[in-house]
């Protein structure tokens, strides 16, 4: 997913049991050349999104919604456990 500017790449692997999104600061019409922000999710990534200015990174689980700093790769809010519907 790219933030809305364009200026931020956030994809997502698996490394072991571990899911993780990886965040890129891209360079204006080049590919990312630094080591990314890397975020370690504790259960499966169902989706992640980036805001507008590519500044948080929301993490969905199916479970629980977390919010991280796409350039620190700190947690700043998460929403609990819920049961799916």
């Amino acid at each position: 997913a790219f933030s809305a500017d364009g200026r931020r790449l956030a994809g997502r692997d698996r490394e072991d049991h571990w899911m993780r999104v990886r965040v890129w600061d891209v360079p204006a019409g080049k590919s990312p050349d630094q080591k990314p922000v890397v975020i370690a999710a504790p259960n499966e990534v169902n989706d992640h999104d980036l805001s507008h200015d590519g500044r948080l990174l929301a993490v969905t689980d199916g479970y629980a919604l977390r919010l991280f700093d796409a350039t620190s790769g700190e947690k700043v809010a998460h929403s609990g456990q819920h049961r799916r519907a």
